[in-house]
């Protein structure tokens, strides 16, 4: 008996062992050809997580002019040692529009903003952190993660918006709820492989994912979540970004997301700032009705620039596409968050007012 356990375990060592090799041997395979990557992940890891990143070193693929990427996987400035005296430190974070699509890092209002605060006085460095295709559960996850125990900013503001796709809701379920499959994946994602795998029977939603913010009244309302779990999961989310704020002393500003399409429908109807029927037609915007009441409940500091480009759209068009922002509106933007931090007082020399970019 004891012979015939000796004899199976080595076959079944063997056995293990040849199956390692194989396997081993298609991983190889498999990376040298470069089968196991999706095309967006030259640029992106592991897209199938809502914890993506931007690879430190690829080049911007939404840059009309060649730029890498910093050793941080962003555009732009990165911080990088011990904070010059004086100098405050502010980090913008948030999606595509923050990140500056479709344009070089220094068209966007990351680099404005910079740009402002110096040309009044105030020494400031901004860090652009922002990532495409993101929304509140990732960037509040990029934040707890990498942006304030690595970076240590002064200020933080995050330009964000909340996600209503079925998909996005369980991506969250799960992380919170079933962290031991969550961390399995997230260990297996290393293995092109099993991205291959993965890619044949679950062909990936990245590209619904950069899309995704406003949900589409055509489409099937069955793939939304209902306004109460989306309520529930960005209070969450939220009170997470307050508590990290807190605990890494840092001033924290939200500015919700905002889209073309509401101020073409204000325009429509010659509405401004202020006319009961603007407000109304603000509140057409599902999920940035739902982000505002919910940010009123959060306790941090938040800033609705709905009027304010209203207003500003009558003169000049600040939009590029349907949510991302045109040179202008980034300039427009970047003088409304300077007003800001100067109203809050949280910038080291009083300074006036201006949305004048220079």
């Amino acid at each position: 008996m004891r012979r015939w356990f000796i004899w199976y375990g080595r076959r079944l060592g063997y056995s293990a062992l040849a199956a390692l090799l194989i396997l081993a041997a298609a991983e190889g395979v498999v990376r040298l050809g470069g089968w196991g990557l999706l095309p967006a992940e030259k640029y992106f890891t592991d897209v199938y997580d809502p914890n993506y990143r931007m690879i430190p070193g690829a080049p911007n693929p939404y840059s009309p002019v060649r730029e890498l990427l910093n050793g941080g996987g962003f555009v732009g400035r990165l911080f990088d040692g011990p904070k010059p005296p004086g100098v405050v430190r502010i980090i913008d974070a948030g999606d595509s529009t923050t990140f500056g699509v479709p344009f070089s890092h220094d068209k966007a209002y990351t680099h404005a903003l910079e740009q402002i605060l110096i040309a009044r006085g105030e020494p400031a460095e901004c860090m652009n952190a922002g990532v495409p295709g993101t929304w509140l559960l990732p960037q509040v996850m990029l934040i707890k993660q990498k942006l304030l125990p690595q970076y240590r900013p002064d200020i933080l503001i995050l330009y964000t918006g909340v996600a209503y796709r079925t998909d996005f809701f369980l991506e969250q379920e799960m992380r919170r709820g079933r962290q031991p499959m969550w961390r399995m994946q997230r260990t297996l994602a290393h293995f092109h492989l099993y991205r291959l795998l993965r890619r044949w029977l679950r062909p990936p939603r990245f590209a619904d994912i950069m899309s995704q913010y406003h949900p589409d009244p055509a489409v099937n309302t069955s793939q939304f979540v209902s306004d109460r779990l989306l309520r529930t999961q960005t209070l969450e989310d939220l009170a997470e970004l307050r508590a990290l704020c807190a605990r890494y002393q840092v001033k924290c500003l939200v500015i919700p997301l905002v889209s073309r399409d509401l101020f073409a429908k204000a325009r429509a109807r010659r509405l401004h700032a202020g006319d009961l029927n603007w407000k109304a037609t603000e509140q057409t915007d599902r999920a940035l009705t739902l982000l505002r009441d919910t940010l009123a409940e959060s306790g941090l500091h938040w800033m609705s620039i709905g009027d304010e480009f209203l207003e500003e759209s009558y003169r000049t068009d600040l939009f590029y596409d349907a949510i991302h922002f045109s040179v202008a509106g980034h300039r427009f933007m970047a003088g409304l968050l300077a007003d800001e931090l100067c109203r809050l007082g949280w910038l080291p020399r009083p300074c006036g007012a201006s949305n004048a970019a220079p």
